[in-house]
């Protein structure tokens, strides 16, 4: 069918019965640009908790879509899963490569580029930048995010990568 919903809701159950022709499936709907497939591979890697290189690869062009498309909810919790201390450092590298483009094409409300300032605060993924991690922040709260707002004000009050200023 034509319809890009129902065409999502076909993959989707497909995945319940067959995990590999569901993700086939999902993939192409993904390429074709289908935002909810795009998604639901997104969130799909962020709960499970492992992704491969190939993998990374295919969700470059997804992210830049969702972004677009101002659904930023799939890159954050990408974002929450892997830019943590806990992830390889090779892991991390690649989710950060996948979202540090695009954390600027999203709206100011969005927390992506809070995600990506805490990865150049913790190294996670990239290298350790006190200078790109305020910048994103600043950014964030000149637009008026009001977690960059929060972030910024702890930051100032207690001097966290920048002089106190309470």
């Amino acid at each position: 069918a034509g319809n890009p919903t129902r065409q999502f809701e076909f993959a989707d159950a497909m995945m319940a019965f067959g995990p590999d022709a569901g993700q086939a499936a999902m993939e192409q709907l993904a390429d074709a640009g289908n935002v909810e497939a795009i998604g639901s591979l997104f969130d799909r890697a962020a709960a499970r908790g492992t992704i491969d290189d190939a993998e990374l690869a295919k969700f470059v062009p997804w992210a830049r879509q969702l972004a677009q498309a101002g659904n930023d909810l799939p890159l954050v919790a990408l974002a929450g899963s892997y830019l943590t201390a806990t992830t390889t450092p090779e892991t991390a590298a690649g989710v950060f490569g996948v979202l540090q483009p695009v954390a600027a094409l999203l709206p100011p409300e969005s927390d992506l580029p809070l995600y990506v300032a805490q990865a150049y605060y913790g190294g996670y993924g990239t290298k350790k930048d006190l200078a790109e991690g305020n910048a994103l922040v600043e950014a964030g709260a000149a637009a008026g995010n009001r977690d960059a707002l929060a972030e910024l004000g702890i930051q100032f009050f207690y001097g966290m990568g920048r002089p106190r200023d309470t």
